[in-house]
């Protein structure tokens, strides 16, 4: 409904988020105890998981509405950042930390998911434009793999598919691919949430 939000507490701070004394823990844990921001999903995001045991040790202590991840396959030149498959690992990873319990590997209980998609180039850090079935690939793959929720990340000044950084922008056929990939996604949606991810493969 209107005014509802998603609120990311930090970004890929890692070491931070496997440290039982860390910031990211302790304000979750100063929201919970004040009531603060409960119509709101609060959820971080990661790029790796460092040690499986602290991160599932941290998903415990600060109990965040959702748990996500960004990392970006579609590299130039190829596999300079990660490769395909390992994205696929990765993806299965975070999984498996929202569903601990269904999947019978730890004592969490379940919580939502979700992805960061490659919306973006940067030569700087090797990205490529992905391609219209890179899109549908990404995106396809979240939801066959259970995730509840992807954003497209995109940087000021330096998108091709967003000018500027501003998503109400499109400049060119790729911003009109993507939109086309998120409305099959959106088309999907009424069956999906009736869906349950407990599948371990």
């Amino acid at each position: 409904g209107a005014g509802q939000f998603g609120l990311q507490v930090g970004d890929e701070q890692v070491s931070d988020l496997e440290n039982p004394n860390g910031v990211t823990n302790a304000w979750f844990q100063a929201a919970h105890a004040g009531n603060y921001f409960q119509n709101q999903l609060l959820y971080v995001n990661s790029f790796y998981i460092g040690r499986d045991a602290a991160y599932a040790n941290f998903i415990a202590s600060a109990n965040p509405d959702a748990i996500s991840f960004d990392s970006y396959p579609f590299d130039s030149p190829y596999g300079s950042i990660i490769y395909p498959n390992n994205w696929l690992s990765k993806a299965g990873q975070f999984r498996r930390h929202a569903l601990s319990s269904y999947l019978g590997i730890g004592g969490n209980a379940p919580r939502p998911y979700g992805l960061y998609l490659q919306s973006y180039a940067s030569s700087s850090e090797g990205t490529r434009d992905p391609g219209d079935v890179e899109m549908r690939w990404q995106q396809f793959t979240a939801w066959t793999m259970g995730f509840t929720f992807v954003d497209a990340f995109t940087v000021s000044g330096s998108s091709s598919l967003f000018t500027g950084g501003n998503m109400n922008s499109p400049t060119q056929p790729r911003y009109s691919q993507f939109a086309e990939t998120a409305r099959q996604g959106r088309n999907l949606g009424p069956a999906l949430t009736h869906l349950i991810s407990t599948g371990y493969g």
